[in-house]
């Protein structure tokens, strides 16, 4: 069926039941995951100041996502 799956997220709640669903779907087919973190487009920004991207949300509840995918 399917041997790859591709999982976008962007740190908010909906993502994180997404990502949860995505990892239990890719267990079941012994599927590849592939997670995209989605990082807010520069229009997003046009009126105000940008942030640097600093890979912070790869800090705290980010990094432990980070490793519980890595160790599948």
């Amino acid at each position: 069926m399917y041997n790859h799956v591709l999982i976008p997220v962007d740190g908010s709640e909906l993502s994180e039941g997404a990502r949860q669903a995505a990892i239990a779907l890719a267990k079941r087919l012994d599927a590849r995951l592939t997670v995209f973190y989605a990082l807010p487009t520069a229009d997003a920004y046009a009126y105000a100041t940008v942030p640097p991207f600093d890979g912070s949300f790869l800090t705290g509840s980010g990094a432990r996502r980070h490793d519980e995918v890595s160790a599948l």
